[in-house]
């Protein structure tokens, strides 16, 4: 069963690197404006700046009662009629927001669906992620962006849903086909703070969220 940390009330800052969990305390942060900036004009940041101005304003609409989950993974779609990785995300996504719990969860394409001037996706991720309180990682394989999201987001509010490939292979070839050392040592470090949970099927990933989700918060 997953534990919950209670993080404190929501409030719009950027932290510092010294406030910065650990394992991102080297990594650039939102205040590093030399870096983040580097080669924009002055018109570039005002429209950086309005932009993350309305994606808050998004979020604080859905906090006004609600906790809000930050759903990341692989937003492949295959071919045809199958389901998809992304489908498992929109899936989440819903289950979350259709419940009678004080949650809303979000994926990072339903903020600002109309604003095409969101060139630097790495500037929306980190604003996504101060406005939002957790982040459930739906991990199925290494493909997509979320591999380098998982390195940005704090671990404490963090969890992971990893399919489990176990049973379905052979010597454990499909489980090293899928995920990398990199992950594999992530979720057992998720696994030892109860922040990892393994599922097989959608339903029983469905519930795996939900048992999250309507857990009390505890300090």
């Amino acid at each position: 069963m997953f534990s919950i940390y209670m993080p404190p009330v929501k409030h719009l800052i950027v932290m510092s690197t010294a406030d910065a969990p650990p394992h991102i305390q080297d990594t650039p942060r939102l205040g590093d404006a030399d870096f983040i900036y580097s080669g924009l004009t002055g018109s570039d940041v005002q429209a950086i700046h309005d932009n993350a101005l309305e994606l808050f304003t998004e979020l604080e609409l859905k906090a006004v009662s609600d906790t809000i989950y930050f759903i990341l993974g692989n937003y492949d779609t295959p071919a045809g009629d199958r389901d998809g990785p992304k489908d498992r995300l929109k899936d989440t996504r819903d289950a979350i927001n259709d419940s009678p719990h004080p949650a809303s969860a979000i994926l990072l394409e339903d903020l600002d669906e109309t604003n095409e001037h969101w060139s630097n996706f790495y500037l929306k991720f980190r604003y996504t992620l101060i406005g939002t309180d957790y982040t459930f990682v739906i991990a199925e394989d290494n493909d997509g962006g979320h591999e380098l999201e998982l390195g940005e987001v704090p671990l404490e509010t963090t969890f992971i849903f990893k399919r489990d490939y176990a049973t379905l292979a052979i010597d454990s070839d499909l489980e090293y086909e899928k995920y990398d050392a990199m992950m594999a040592t992530l979720f057992d470090l998720m696994e030892e703070n109860d922040h990892l949970a393994r599922w097989t099927s959608p339903d029983e990933l469905r519930t795996l969220v939900m048992n999250v989700v309507e857990q009390p918060l505890t300090d």
